[in-house]
């Protein structure tokens, strides 16, 4: 899992330097038996994915639904969005399930991203996220002033959060009463699919970069923003609200010094849970990573409790250096 992160922040950190980069979109993390493994996204149901995508189509509840989408490789995106809104239209208060929706939406250049926004924005009002799609429309024509007005929006929220727990455990629990495949592979499936079809965050750094920092006013709106996403429900939001803000703020400002230690701590976090992340391996293992994304709201709080069951400290002692981690 942490070695995802820090492949997506490296795609991230180029983004927001300018020079060219991935989308997050194909970053992926996935947690096998036996270790860690990260890199391009494979079917890791070659043998199986057309036997578990039709027991969950036969079962037809939301989340059977949206994995069904999410799982097999072959689907086209229209094919996803259908089963998505299906999906999301079957359990209208859930608000992971409306995210998916947005996600999905925005590859498909005919779907209108307005209703599903406004969906999500009744059910979390104060999730800045819920703009993300009217900002990568926006930032795919280059409307500069579409997207300084959905900046100065998303500025006005509490956090961004992308339901990352929500989804993966449910996505994982729909394959696993499939009975097609194991609880082991489904986590690691459910990991996969999620991670794959996750939102890029380029519009952001493409929007809070270059000419448009200097004008003051957006500026400060691009702080604010990057405050924000440092309180998100993702180790990977919240190091890029990090970095971003690592950009915004002068090296000698308070504000410099609060984000160069919080990321400090992250990366302390993830090198801690790299060591540990044989705890989700196997069938027990996978199990407790599921107990753990449904008890608890973020990626980071599944992190720590894991980190802090083991007996080890969550926070680097005095003098800890991430000698990998130079501020650009």
């Amino acid at each position: 899992m942490p070695a995802f992160r820090e492949s997506c922040l490296e795609a991230q950190s180029e983004s927001q330097s300018g020079s060219a980069a991935k989308p997050l979109g194909v970053c992926l993390v996935s947690l096998v038996v036996g270790g860690l493994l990260a890199g391009c996204v494979q079917d890791p149901l070659t043998q199986t994915s057309n036997r578990a995508r039709s027991a969950l189509l036969a079962a037809g509840d939301p989340d059977s639904l949206a994995a069904a989408g999410l799982v097999n490789p072959r689907s086209t995106n229209e094919e996803r969005l259908v089963l998505a809104a299906r999906a999301s239209g079957a359990a209208p208060n859930r608000k992971d399930l409306a995210w998916l929706h947005l996600e999905l939406c925005v590859r498909v250049d005919s779907c209108d991203v307005a209703p599903i926004e406004a969906q999500l924005h009744a059910l979390d009002p104060g999730n800045a996220a819920v703009w993300s799609g009217s900002l990568a429309r926006a930032s795919k024509v280059d409307d500069t002033t579409r997207i300084e007005a959905i900046l100065t929006s998303m500025a006005a929220g509490e956090r961004f959060d992308t339901y990352w727990n929500a989804l993966v455990a449910h996505t994982a629990s729909a394959l696993i009463r499939t009975n097609v495949i194991d609880g082991a592979t489904a986590t690691v499936t459910a990991t996969e699919v999620v991670a794959v079809h996750a939102l890029s965050y380029q519009p952001l750094a493409k929007g809070c970069g270059g000419k448009t920092l200097e004008q003051p006013k957006m500026l400060d709106t691009c702080r604010r923003l990057a405050a924000i996403l440092r309180r998100s429900d993702t180790y990977t939001t919240e190091m890029f609200g990090q970095d971003l803000a690592l950009r915004l703020w002068p090296k000698d400002s308070p504000e410099y010094r609060e984000a160069t230690e919080e990321r400090r701590v992250s990366h302390y976090r993830l090198d801690t849970e790299n060591k540990l992340v044989g705890h989700f391996s196997g069938k027990e293992g996978s199990e407790r990573y599921l107990q753990l994304l449904t008890a608890h709201k973020t990626e980071q709080e599944v992190w720590l409790a894991d980190i802090t069951a083991s007996g080890l400290s969550p926070n680097p002692p005095p003098g800890w250096i991430d000698s990998g981690r130079a501020v650009r």
